[in-house]
């Protein structure tokens, strides 16, 4: 069974809003690591908003090859799947842990 979602005119001119919104953000691909204790901004394209926090929790799965990062930003935790992360960095400050994993 394939579904596909088809999104209509007033979703895509969102996205596109979006998309926009973030182009003009001075967003960088990090090559530090992220680990537990990172603090990182980025933009979120699905909520169309910065994401402020800290990284409580990372894991790689290895069966298919994901990384998933959890952040607390103080009133909520979010899971966030680093191809999602990766590319929307604003600001990355390296936490204890990743310092001491880059050496």
């Amino acid at each position: 069974m394939s579904y596909k979602w088809k999104p209509n005119a007033s979703q895509r001119a969102a996205y596109r809003e979006k998309c926009l919104e973030k182009e003009s953000l001075p967003t960088f691909t990090t090559s530090k690591v992220i680990r537990e204790g990172c603090y990182i901004e980025y933009y979120s394209l699905n909520k169309g908003e910065v994401i402020k926090g800290n990284v409580v929790n990372s894991s790689y799965g290895s069966e298919r090859g994901q990384h998933t990062f959890t952040i607390d930003t103080g009133s909520e935790k979010i899971l966030v799947k680093g191809r999602n992360l990766y590319p929307n960095i604003i600001k990355h400050v390296q936490g204890k842990q990743s310092l001491e994993e880059s050496k």
